[in-house]
């Protein structure tokens, strides 16, 4: 499978692969150029036998146990094959395998097996390891806990000889590809750090302070000793440095090169500060070079380019004296300078000489003091701050000038002087500006310093009790995030989460290893019930974004992202609940909102309720609150990468309806855009756009275009026509109109409130669809009538409550349960459902009461609307447009079909279309009953369209299994299945099908890959699955070793997939249904139940060698994987891809139906 972030990484390399290739074939014996830092090197090329030995030349030869797999498929040439069961590589305990009180590199390639081990805690992989049992000692291992469902990630654990034990962030990376690990030990830079990108990003710890020196051996494969953790997949071209390895080094590691052709490992370190006058430069010689070529200068580029005046000259040993007279710099190294140097490796023998090398930096620090604390200009600095600051080269005291004036300070004079390089001003006003200069004297000199300057945190009042904890994010700077509810809860910022623009003016993006605590707020929070709320974008599948803990770091509860989703981890239940139904790791910003309410958990996204569990856990007045992260007994751990915004802690459940009001943000801004944000609105609706109004606004000033930046950037004395008007009003109407299918567009409303400032708004994003919508039914929620925000469907769709002769009812009857649909839905979040029983009554009806509108504008030709039968539904489904009844002439058994299309051409309707006013849905005929679900009611400039169902054609039919108590093939081709496992047959969708158990069965095609001479291909069968959550394969086909060509499944959501076609038709529901799959060319259809679900652009290629099987997917190995629960019935496979209407035949359509738009 293609990795684009190596094949990246590739292209970055052109250069130092080609050295290493030249030099390769120069260097007869590799061992003439071998890094001595590296201790330890198992390249898994043998092939066979029971050693796999250590290229590094000391002998640290590992023993193979339980068989792993010697395997051709590696990265560079051969690798090694773990079951996640027993095998791995056993290294015997040494001295040189522990960095001890010193640093270290392990790098590696490794291929996490897609399913998992058999062995110990399975969702685990550990690839390097090296520890006693518990927490003394390291290792390299990966979590497919921390990733979405086609991921793992990885961590990087050191324990010291105290059992101090700290862990990297998770990194993620896709299972079933090859990626590069590097876990590196940097003592002098106190880093504990991994990288899966060659060494181009880090995820970053803090190590323990303690030597590491575990008495256990090495395992390559197995975390060897007490603990129990296996790696499942292959691991190729395994190193340790007794050195931590510089990014350059590792992106030639990467490429499996034998030495380092450039020079290394500058003294002093690149941008180092040096504290004297004359230095001796000093470096590690590349690999291959006899000489080197040194540059000297104070200029950057100058240096970079071989300026005239840089070149010191061509040197026979790797140093340099520089700062003293007959060398460089013979007057001094000079106070207040930077310095560049750089080294060029020469061999004249090699034709690649010289190697061009890094230019490297030390400065030499002024004799004035810097580097204030706090930074110069820093904001919300605490009261009682003590200033610091860097001590000017050679200074013995220190005098500070600090005031409330710059001038004063600036022109002080005569103050008294210290020798700390510390002070205390003593407690200062919340709000004020501060000035301060620091003078260093240097025994001779004094020398006047800069002024700087820091605001103090302002003074907020408590308005609303409840709220406890609001982190606005706006600061834009510095390392402290300001609780705006008066609490004073105020969060700390750690390792340098960035300030960046957010939903509501600034927020913080995360980066995957950085995060915010405000631990203060857990003694405001005096019960169990609570509002967590914020403003998230990302495209991160798991991270936890606001999160307790206890004191001693177990968890309490953890509002998180897991598999795309909102959700809840409970800790009294040790488990994830509640899961949101919409997908928030999608790059947009979602409001998060998480309530608990007595022993009831609410999951909301966006304002609307999509969930609901049982909450257990209890909080605590010594409880640990942070952003983006979460703690466990390594320390901080499920970091989040995204961006973060305007979070709230309230000690309170609120109702929906405040749930609703949260979303506004800032009660200044204008708010509540219609058309909503990043929405797709239609050409009526978006003809004009209106928002409601800021709490202080008396004028409004709007802009609107079609460029984000300029709409963004604008301001009132704008001549481009991006600024529109300053009105009174709070809806404007673009003259020039909105086009059909046209934008993006782009719009702000700018606040001029009645004090005279001004709220500057955010910038919202609106397309125009194709269609007019009618009724989508989004907007309707479950908030009590007289609620803010409460819009109940029933009261928009008057229905048949109360009515004896109309026996319909919108909306789910079930008390304390959802009105809405929110899984079986055609678009969106949510569809309708309309029961009706006509058993008393003479019919059933709903009907929405309309504002005029004019259905002949725009093009307008049909009228389409979605509905999904239920079995046993009987009755005759009709429409009323003005009261003028139009009946369904589809298939009579489309009212116990799946979502299906009705397209009505407006032209066949008797009813003024110039003037709609009503528009209603029924079912009539005597005694009918049933359920039907309503979704996305639109007008089309389309003409209506039928597709009319054929049978394919049986000559490009290359395997047919009936599965009528056999698996041989019926097409004449003779490619029966072999059966494996113990499947047993049921009753099927015709005659008999096969039931699978989920342990170990499936059925062997493989004879079919003789008979599929293109890529163009259809894929069919029945299945009957129950709501098991899990993806599972019908029809897979594999390479020959394992890896995957393409499958038609059913993915955990309950849709059917192939690749990153996913459905939305709910298919795991225990009744049967007809999944197809069709490539022509290189688009894909997927197809459910004859009606076409989406389309993808596709490229696998079929050969003959392929693995193709009913009930299972192949595993790297090949090993069989992801059994299927279910009940499969009719497979079949056509070498050749087919029409719509071939797929609505087999499906068992036999009348036209409406093709949808």
């Amino acid at each position: 499978m293609c990795n684009p972030l190596r094949d990246a990484l590739r292209r970055k390399l052109i250069f130092l692969v080609s050295l290493f290739f030249v030099l390769g074939s120069a260097w007869t014996s590799p061992a003439e150029a071998a890094d001595p830092d590296l201790v330890g090197w198992w390249k898994f090329d043998e092939g066979s036998g029971t050693v796999a030995a250590d290229s590094s030349g000391h002998g640290v030869d590992g023993a193979l146990v339980s068989d792993p797999a010697w395997r051709q498929d590696g990265v560079h040439k051969g690798c090694l094959f773990f079951d996640g069961a027993q095998s791995h590589v056993r290294v015997p305990n040494q001295d040189s395998l522990n960095p001890g009180d010193g640093s270290f590199t392990f790098a590696f390639w490794a291929n996490v097996e897609p399913t998992l081990g058999t062995q110990g805690s399975t969702n685990w992989d550990l690839a390097v390891n090296k520890r006693d049992a518990g927490s003394v000692g390291y290792y390299v291992g990966a979590d497919r806990n921390q990733g979405s469902a086609d991921q793992t990630a990885y961590r990087f654990m050191l324990g010291d000889t105290g059992a101090t034990r700290r862990d990297t962030p998770f990194v993620a990376v896709p299972l079933g590809e090859w990626v590069f690990v590097a876990a590196v030990l940097d003592r002098d830079q106190n880093a504990q750090k991994i990288s899966v990108d060659g060494g181009q990003t880090w995820a970053t710890a803090t190590p323990p302070p303690g030597p590491i020196a575990p008495a256990q051996d090495l395992g390559i494969g197995w975390d060897i000793g007490q603990n129990n953790f296996w790696f499942h997949g292959r691991i190729d071209d395994v190193r340790l440095y007794n050195w931590p390895l510089s990014s350059s080094e590792i992106l030639i590691a990467m490429e499996g090169g034998e030495g380092f052709p450039l020079a290394l490992r500058p003294v002093p370190e690149d941008g180092a500060m040096l504290e004297d006058t004359w230095t001796n430069l000093s470096w590690t010689p590349g690999s291959f070079a006899v000489s080197h070529d040194l540059y000297f200068g104070v200029s950057f580029d100058d240096v970079n380019d071989g300026a005239e005046g840089t070149f010191v000259g061509n040197l026979a040993t790797a140093y340099q004296v520089v700062g003293f007279a007959g060398f460089p710099a013979p007057d001094g190294l000079v106070p207040g300078t930077t310095y560049y140097w750089r080294v060029d490796e020469v061999n004249d023998v090699d034709p690649n000489s010289p190697w061009k090398g890094d230019v490297w930096s030390f400065t030499v620090p002024s004799k004035i003091a810097y580097n204030p604390d706090p930074p110069d200009g820093e904001k919300f600095v605490d009261t009682d701050v003590t200033l610091g600051w860097t001590v000017g080269f050679g200074a013995k005291l220190h005098t500070v000038y600090f005031g409330d004036n710059f001038d004063d300070v600036s022109a002080a004079s005569g103050g008294v002087s210290q020798a700390d390089s510390t002070y205390v001003p003593g407690p200062l006003e919340l709000g004020g500006t501060y000035y301060w200069r620091v003078d260093e004297f240097d025994a001779v000199t004094t020398h006047k310093g800069d002024v700087w300057s820091f605001t103090t945190k302002p003074a907020v009042s408590i308005v609303d009790p409840n709220l406890v904890g609001w982190w606005k994010l706006d600061e834009g700077s510095g390392t402290t995030a300001l609780d705006w509810s008066g609490h004073e809860n105020h969060a700390t910022l750690v390792d340098g989460p960035q300030w960046v623009e957010g939903r509501f003016g600034g927020a913080l993006e995360f980066s995957g290893s950085n995060y915010a605590t405000m631990d203060p707020v857990a003694d405001d929070i005096t019960g169990n019930n609570v509002t967590l709320s914020g403003w998230v974008k990302t495209t991160d599948t798991h991270g936890l974004w606001l999160s307790c803990n206890t004191g001693s770091r177990g968890n309490v509860a953890l509002w998180s992202i897991d598999n795309g989703q909102a959700t809840m981890y409970d800790g009294s239940e040790s488990t994830y609940e509640g899961y949101s139904d919409t997908v928030v790791s999608d790059d947009e910003w979602h409001m998060l909102t998480y309530v608990r309410n007595g022993a009831t958990g609410y999951i909301y996204v966006d304002g609307f309720l999509e969930n609901t569990h049982a909450a257990g856990y209890s909080f605590g007045a010594t409880d640990l609150w942070s952003i983006a992260m979460e703690w466990d007994s390594g320390g901080a751990s499920d970091f989040l990468v995204g961006i973060v915004d305007d979070v709230r802690i309230y000690n309170m459940a609120m109702t929906q309806g405040q749930v609703v009001e949260l979303m506004r943000g800032d009660p200044l801004l204008a708010w509540n855009p219609s058309p909503a944000d990043n929405s797709t609105s239609d050409i009526v609706r978006a003809a004009s756009v209106s928002w409601s109004p800021g709490d202080s606004a008396s004028q409004h000033a709007v802009y609107f275009g079609t460029d984000r930046d300029a709409v963004g950037a604008a301001d009132t004395s704008d001549t481009t026509g991006v600024f529109r008007d300053l009105q009174a009003a709070t809806s404007y109407t673009p003259p020039e109109g909105v086009e059909w299918a046209g934008g993006p567009y782009y719009w702000r409303v700018d606040e001029q409130n009645t004090d005279g400032t001004v709220a500057k708004g955010n910038t919202w994003k609106f397309s125009v669809a194709d269609y007019i919508l009618v009724e989508d039914f989004e907007p309707y929620n479950d908030i009590e009538t007289g609620e803010p925000g409460s819009n109940l469907v029933y009261e928009t769709w008057l229905d048949g409550f109360g009515i004896p002769t109309n026996g319909s009812a919108i909306g789910y009857t079930v008390a304390f349960q959802p009105t809405m649909e929110t899984v079986i839905v055609h678009g969106g979040r949510q569809s309708a459902p309309m029961e009706y029983d006509n058993t008393t009554a003479a019919f059933s009806e709903v009907a929405l009461t309309l504002a005029s509108q004019n259905w002949t504008e725009h093009g307008v030709k049909t009228l389409g609307l979605w509905f999904h039968g239920t079995a046993g539904n009987t009755g005759q489904l009709y429409v009323k447009v003005n009261g003028s009844k139009v009946v369904y002439d589809g298939d009579a058994a489309d009212m116990q079909r799946a979502w299906q299309a009705w397209n009505i051409d407006l032209a066949s309707v008797g009813a003024n279309l110039q003037s709609v006013t009503s528009l209603a849905v029924g079912v009539e005929g005597s005694g009918a009953t049933g359920i039907l679900l309503l979704d996305d009611i639109r007008l089309y400039a389309l003409s209506r369209e039928f597709i009319t169902p054929v049978q394919p054609d049986p000559v490009g039919l290359v395997g047919h299994w009936k599965l009528d108590g056999d698996t041989l093939d019926s097409s004449g081709l003779g490619n029966d299945g072999t059966v494996n496992g113990n499947p047993t047959y049921a009753v099927g969708k015709v005659g008999q099908a096969m039931s699978f158990d989920g342990a170990d069965d499936y059925v062997a095609i493989d004879g079919v890959a003789d008979d599929i001479t293109s890529n163009d291909i259809t894929l069919t069968a029945w299945v009957n699955m129950p709501p098991e959550g899990v993806w599972y394969p019908i029809i897979s086909c594999n390479t020959a070793t394992g890896g995957n060509v393409g499958w038609l499944a059913v993915d955990a959501g309950g849709g059917a997939d192939f690749g990153n076609l996913t459905g939305t038709m709910f298919v795991t529901d225990n009744n049967w249904h007809h999944l197809a799959y069709t490539r022509i060319a290189d688009i894909g259809s997927l197809y459910v139940d004859g009606v076409l679900e989406g389309t993808h652009t596709v490229s696998f290629n079929f050969s003959a060698d392929n693995l193709w099987s009913i009930g299972q997917e192949w595993d790297g190995g090949p090993i069989a994987s992801n059994f299927l629960i279910g009940t499969v019935d009719d497979v079949r496979i056509y070498d050749y891809g087919m029409s719509y209407a071939e797929i609505a035949g087999l499906a068992g359509r036999t009348l036209p139906f409406d093709k949808p738009f």
